[in-house]
């Protein structure tokens, strides 16, 4: 609702500073999980809501004293839809609530995966169409304009389609990656943090570079007729021109580009709502993922949110990872037996397993001289694995591997023993 519905009432640089407004929930529940077993403490997500709060006050105080362009009710929805949206990630951030009520809900929710986020695909649909049918008759428009829509537009959309999905399957796959292979900050966490700037200096730098291209053939004209003809050029743009259209014309539909207060204070508002996201995501670079990790176990949900792709990358990272227990999955055997040797019946065998140990080279050649034979025996590396088996044998036995072995025929067969 948010994309469909209120977006597309600002321009291009205002929808960049909105879209990093959607944290709302995740910067209060993680309060409140950080405060839950402790007094009450200035941590950076409360510093992050604070400014979400700060930033929310200065863009209503702006479109309302001074652009003037909405009221007060359109205004308050975009509040609401942001809100809405950034209750996508409430998940994560009750991760470690231990109330059996939430440790039930996130097993159902594990649990029913597939289906919940097939219900949820669903929905989102159902409510894209149903707000889009309640627009033609708020608006006063015909049915009609639905079907008759510019070839122009045809394209910026299919365009803009087809770049979000390339743009998510890519994201999340490369953010897998780097959250694998150890390499979170400079990998993840800042190419996603810097990407609001990276995109307002590009619109920028597109929207200076063709300007001075138009004033090379027209010295006379100002910025009013640079819009004005990009404006009238719009249906005749192919290709990733149409992009450039598009940037150009959001920025020129800003009605008072020219009062420096009013961009001045958006842009404020912006920044504020761009600081509050790193403060609400500042748990992605303190945390120590394990190497190698399952993409389950690093990110919550299996999907992004195509619209509001960078937030969705940094909240859906979980909030609490469990750390892997090595030593309890795979438990060392002379630790184990030196703790719970003491409670075990010596006379019985702890462990059953067969192992096969295969050596690239484990033989050298021996020469005798004087009898002018010569044989293969194993190396020293063998020897050496002997001995430490051998050594671990003895830790929790009374006797030792190579004494049983001269007295048992089949693990003596199983031994090299002629050099140990």
């Amino acid at each position: 609702m948010l994309v469909v519905f209120c977006l597309p009432e600002f321009d291009i640089l205002t929808n960049v500073f909105i879209s990093n407004s959607v944290y709302l929930t995740p910067s209060v529940l993680q309060v409140i999980s950080l405060n839950i077993s402790h007094r009450f403490k200035v941590t950076a997500p409360l510093a992050g809501l604070l400014i979400l709060l700060c930033a929310y006050g200065l863009f209503l105080f702006v479109q309302i004293f001074y652009l003037k362009k909405h009221d007060g009710v359109y205004l308050g929805l975009i509040v609401l839809f942001s809100v809405l949206t950034s209750l996508t990630w409430w998940e994560n951030f009750i991760s470690n609530w231990k109330h059996p009520i939430f440790r039930h809900l996130r097993y159902d929710l594990d649990k029913s995966r597939n289906v919940m986020s097939l219900c949820i695909s669903v929905v989102r649909i159902v409510v894209t169409a149903c707000v889009v049918g309640a627009l033609i008759p708020i608006r006063e428009l015909e049915w009609a304009t639905i079907s008759d829509v510019a070839s122009h537009e045809i394209r910026i959309i299919l365009g803009l389609f087809g770049m979000q999905a390339v743009a998510s399957v890519l994201c999340s796959w490369f953010g897998g990656v780097a959250c694998k292979i150890h390499a979170v900050k400079r990998s993840f966490g800042l190419p996603l943090i810097l990407n609001t700037p990276v995109i307002l200096t590009f619109f920028l730098v597109v929207f200076r570079i063709h300007y001075n291209e138009f004033l090379q053939s027209n010295n006379n004209f100002n910025i009013s007729d640079f819009c004005a003809n990009s404006r009238a050029a719009v249906n005749e743009t192919v290709g990733v021109n149409i992009l450039f259209s598009e940037i150009i014309r959001g920025i020129c539909e800003q009605g008072d580009l020219v009062d420096m207060v009013s961009v001045g204070l958006v842009g404020a508002a912006g920044a504020l709502w761009w600081i509050g996201l790193i403060f609400t995501s500042i748990y992605v670079w303190t945390q120590n993922v394990n190497r190698i990790q399952r993409t389950s176990e690093t990110f919550v949900r299996r999907i992004y949110e195509a619209a509001f792709l960078e937030q969705s990358m940094l909240l859906n990272r979980r909030f609490h990872i469990s750390p892997q227990n090595t030593e309890e999955s795979n438990p060392r055997l002379d630790r184990f037996r030196g703790k719970r040797w003491k409670t075990l019946d010596k006379s019985d065998d702890n462990f059953d397993f067969e192992v096969h140990i295969m050596f690239d080279d484990a033989f050298r050649n021996v020469t005798n001289k004087e009898a002018g034979t010569r044989k293969r025996v194993i190396n020293e590396y063998v020897e050496s694995l002997i001995k430490a088996i051998d050594e671990n044998y003895r830790y929790g036995n009374d006797s030792s591997l190579l004494s049983l072995a001269s007295n048992n025929q089949e693990l003596a067969g199983n031994l090299p023993l002629e050099n140990a």
